[in-house]
């Protein structure tokens, strides 16, 4: 872990902003713990969670994006986190620790649908027990929208039946804006699924 001293964030090229679902989520804790981040981008949340004392690691495809989030840990000093260039499918079948909090926000939909249930099997196995899932993903409403091949969207309920031996404590469906980024310019909604278990 790190010491106490809290260090300012620095002013991110992109997705600079922490998650406001993951940054009350993360709060509730009473105690820090493991934090595994799966599609961290340039891992603005999980240096958030790092700040805090969390002991962090973090996958993304993105190996610019690695590269920022890593020379990001050297600018704050950090000695609790540690980034992975892999995709999260390749991470998640060769992670040997368990987590007290695995997030995965916006990203299972680019998995492809075959490799999903492996997925969502790693997930489930890599919570501990007592610990806690945050998953924000795509819904069905969604693919009647964007129509995109080889992606996966979740149906109603679906997460609540993939992980049977958790604790529900958020699952609701919800309407989010997107500014606009640079494969799609313009403004859009996305249809949305937040589910957030403990495992029992």
């Amino acid at each position: 872990m790190s010491g106490n001293t809290k260090k300012p964030l620095l002013p991110f090229r992109s997705r600079d902003t922490v998650d406001p679902l993951f940054q009350k989520v993360l709060r509730s804790f009473l105690k820090t713990g493991r934090y595994l981040d799966l599609g961290c981008n340039i891992a603005t949340n999980a240096l958030y969670a790092a700040r805090l004392d969390w002991y962090v690691e973090a996958c993304d495809s993105d190996g610019d994006a690695i590269t920022i989030a890593r020379s990001s840990i050297a600018t704050l000093n950090l000695r609790n986190a540690f980034f992975f260039h892999q995709c999260l499918q390749d991470f998640l079948r060769t992670a040997s620790y368990t987590y007290d909090l695995v997030s995965s926000l916006d990203v299972l939909t680019f998995v492809p649908p075959d490799d999903m249930p492996d997925v969502l099997a790693h997930i489930n196995r890599v919570v501990k027990p007592r610990g806690e899932v945050l998953l924000r993903v795509f819904t069905m409403l969604e693919a009647t929208v964007t129509r995109e091949p080889n992606r996966t969207f979740f149906a109603d309920g679906q997460l609540a039946e993939t992980f049977p031996g958790f604790t529900i404590l958020e699952d609701r469906q919800q309407l989010v804006q997107d500014p606009g980024h640079q494969s799609r310019p313009e403004p859009h909604s996305h249809h949305v699924e937040i589910f957030h278990a403990k495992k029992r």
